[in-house]
């Protein structure tokens, strides 16, 4: 019999920390994104998740808006 081996699945959201470990910047500049729902959240029970899809998006947005050097 082979033995199949599974690839890592990549998480579909994440808690605020993770987010803004993703993004490479600080919690407390984080939440406010979240806050004022610039970033999208959802609930589970009591934990804030942060879709991936939504972290990515962001990241996409910000990079069009930029202007080139």
């Amino acid at each position: 019999m082979e033995c199949a081996t599974e690839s890592p699945r990549k998480p579909l959201a994440v808690s605020i920390d993770t987010g803004a470990e993703m993004i490479g910047i600080s919690v407390s500049a984080f939440k406010p994104l979240v806050w004022n729902k610039t970033i999208p959240s959802f609930y589970v029970g009591r934990r804030r998740l942060i879709p991936v899809a939504a972290i990515e998006q962001y990241v996409a947005e910000r990079l069009a808006a930029e202007k080139p050097r």
